[in-house]
């Protein structure tokens, strides 16, 4: 009789390994108030997989005659919530769901609650925008002109309606600033304490 006790333990140890490269490890970023947001820290795709996604992505532009721009490879390591709302102001990279793991929200956090830092506002002058139909989220360049990360594919500057998500009720939010509209002469104004910030 054939013993497969050495294959059996081969195929075990196979997938605990596989198991710990795949499993999520969890961690928490800040808002620039000082909110803990959830994020989780997901080691790189193979060059394999990586490649296909970038294949993916490029079929997607074909396919819907897209006029997006790539700017940044494939990863796995970020997604759009991180760079549109922490990665693209300096933050480190890692994937932020829009709920956390409990399903309480997540990326709100940013807009909403005592220690917000923005506040949403009309897509003149804002700097990040939600889709709230898309569960997607962008930095905004200019009003017809976004930057995000489409999931683990690339990342690509493109118009609003120009990716691969929903659309509709677009929400955008700019760091509040109060203040007289028009400066003649020495004016006040006054904005969030965000540590670290420079103003001008």
């Amino acid at each position: 009789m054939k013993n497969n006790i050495p294959h059996l333990l081969t195929i075990a140890i196979s997938l605990v390994l596989f198991s710990l490269a795949t499993h999520a490890q969890y961690t928490t970023i800040k808002t620039p108030t000082n909110v803990t947001v959830e994020a989780i820290v997901y080691s790189e795709y193979s060059s394999g997989v990586l490649a296909q996604l970038e294949e993916d992505a490029a079929d997607w532009i074909d396919d819907h005659d897209s006029d997006a721009e790539r700017v940044a490879p494939a990863s796995r390591t970020y997604n759009c919530h991180n760079y549109a709302w922490h990665n693209s102001d300096g933050g480190n990279r890692f994937w932020v769901n829009q709920y956390n793991r409990y399903n309480w929200p997540n990326i709100s956090k940013y807009w909403s609650g005592s220690s917000a830092t923005y506040q949403q506002s009309s897509s003149v002058s804002t700097s990040k925008v939600f889709y709230s139909n898309g569960d997607h989220s962008a930095r905004v360049i200019s009003s017809n002109l976004f930057e995000s990360k489409w999931g683990a594919w690339p990342r690509y500057r493109h118009s609003p309606t120009d990716c691969p998500y929903v659309s509709s009720n677009l929400q955008y939010y700019k760091v509040l600033i109060d203040g007289d509209d028009i400066v003649c002469s020495s004016e006040t104004y006054s904005t969030i304490n965000i540590s670290g910030a420079t103003y001008s």
